[in-house]
């Protein structure tokens, strides 16, 4: 009792606590809403025999009990409880040794046919002795509320049973539907995080783990921001590099004559001292170039290897009398020079990328870009050498071609075009049968795309072009805008790269020249 005068609290040998519902107040100056506050989370498990309204048999069991003994004592009718139950195991183990023919007189024997033996309990539930003698029964939820009668007590809630096949406490009554009020639901046999908090981190340690993924996400971050700022770095060295620029003096300028092509022949007069058989023998060569030094002999005149004994004004006018394309020698490799017809170029930062584009290229199907030579009025493309000439040149000359070798430099055409249509460069945009270029393998590459910005302003010279030639490749809607592809947009540009090809196609299978 935990007042004197016993008015509205007491223990009984249940482990329940009853309690007067207008005595609490005044006893300890709390109001029932704190005191239910206070035991709101009280939840007992006790091995007490279960309330009598949970069973009818085992109601009138306790009733005769008390009626006989005239003793209302709750020791009385619990202990009969017991007494019943375990006659009832001694006889059903009893029965069962008789049949089986085992001796009944012996202990040892009647003792092994008790365990584990399962029982239905006078109060409704099963019960049954383990291996170790110990009675395992049932068991009770008790939950404090004033579910019954109105007053504040320890209630039975739930009875579980522990199951002789699988030994766990299952549930087996729910008093009148009554159910506890879980706070958080109902809460696991072990707690997530343990008993003792073993299977969680601590908080300390949830710190380090915190700060350590903090940290690698921080490096992280800054390792590609760092390689973002590197490429960015190293992109904008290479557009105000310089290193795409050729001098001059570092090229050999040759002579060269591409027997294929008729006007170049009537161009040379030095062709007159070639024979047939020279022709013949070059031809069967991996080149249809016959290249010679620049300056040669003649009347007076002393053999010059090389233009380095040239004074500058002589060299100067020597760039300045170069046609639309020529030859020579770049570390020792040949190259070929393809003139731009402006007086002088502007190295903004649009041309400067449209440069890098270009030195980016690779593809089997396109010439290779080596540089550009910009110095006073003599601005050149750098390029490999296509030792083969172009398609025009081929075309031109009347030889019987097989279909499978004009379905092949189709093939090359297409492939090479659509490489620049997917890559940044865009387009072409001078889209002809000169410009498709024929290497020693007699695979096609393309030539004379890209700088649209730096060429915008280009101009046509008279030497070497006939006067709106060059037109009969191009688009209506690039012959309206006066060959302006610089301030044309990609898109329109590729449509006239279509436009172009076919033209090219046409000439390739109609061997009668762009539009008959």
């Amino acid at each position: 009792s935990f007042d004197a005068n016993r008015q509205w609290m007491s223990v009984d040998s249940r482990n329940s606590i009853f309690m007067g519902r207008d005595s609490i107040p005044a006893a300890y100056n709390v109001t029932e809403n704190q005191l239910m506050n206070a035991y709101r989370n009280l939840i007992i498990v006790s091995d007490s025999f279960t309330p009598t309204y949970a069973n009818k048999d085992w109601a009138e069991f306790r009733e005769n009990v008390q009626t006989r003994m005239g003793n209302t004592t709750n020791l009385y009718w619990d202990k009969s409880a017991r007494d019943y139950d375990l006659m009832r195991l001694l006889s059903v183990a009893g029965m069962d040794i008789l049949n089986k023919g085992v001796d009944i007189t012996d202990g040892e024997n009647y003792w092994e046919y008790m365990l584990k033996r399962p029982i239905m309990s006078i109060t409704g539930s099963p019960d049954y002795v383990d291996g170790l003698g110990m009675l395992a029964g049932s068991a009770q939820i008790l939950y404090f509320s004033n579910s019954h009668n109105s007053l504040f007590n320890l209630w039975p809630e739930e009875i579980y049973h522990v199951d002789p096949i699988n030994p766990k406490l299952r549930i087996t009554t729910s008093y009148c539907g009554w159910s506890i009020n879980w706070l958080a639901g109902i809460p696991l046999d072990t707690p997530s995080c343990g008993f003792n908090g073993e299977k969680c981190l601590k908080a300390k340690d949830r710190v380090l783990i915190i700060a350590l993924c903090s940290g690698i996400v921080v490096i992280g971050a800054l390792l590609v921001i760092a390689t973002l700022l590197f490429r960015r770095y190293r992109y904008e060295r290479r557009l105000h590099s310089l290193d795409f620029l050729i001098p001059r003096n570092q090229i050999t300028l040759k002579r060269h004559v591409n027997i294929l092509s008729q006007r170049s022949l009537r161009s040379m007069k030095s062709m007159a001292s070639i024979g047939g058989s020279v022709m013949a023998s070059q031809t069967m060569k991996n080149s249809h170039f016959i290249i010679e030094d620049l300056l040669g002999e003649g009347k007076g005149e002393r053999k010059v290897n090389s233009v380095a004994s040239i004074d500058e004004e002589g060299m100067e006018r020597l760039w300045g009398e170069l046609h639309d394309f020529s030859v020579g020698i770049f570390e020792n490799q040949l190259i070929g020079l393809k003139k731009i017809y402006l007086k002088d170029i502007q190295l903004t930062r649009s041309v400067r990328r449209e440069i890098i584009m270009l030195t980016g290229l690779n593809h089997e199907n396109l010439i290779r870009f080596r540089g550009l030579i910009a110095e006073s009025s003599s601005i050149f493309v750098v390029s490999e050498l296509a030792s083969r000439g172009s398609i025009k040149d081929i075309l031109d000359n009347g030889f019987p071609l097989q279909n499978i070798f004009l379905n092949q430099i189709s093939i090359d055409i297409c492939t090479g075009l659509d490489y620049l249509h997917s890559n940044e460069i865009g387009c072409h945009g001078r889209l002809k049968s000169s410009n498709c270029l024929i290497d020693a393998r007699w695979m096609v590459k393309l030539s004379s795309f890209g700088m649209r910005e730096a060429r915008k302003e280009e101009g046509k010279a008279d030497e070497g072009i006939q006067e709106g030639r060059d037109d009969l490749w191009s688009a209506p809607e690039v012959l309206r805008q006066l060959g302006c592809l610089g301030e044309s947009l990609p898109i329109l540009v590729r449509k006239a790269d279509i436009y172009s090809l076919g033209i090219i196609l046409h000439e390739i299978f109609a061997r009668n020249g762009p539009w008959g």
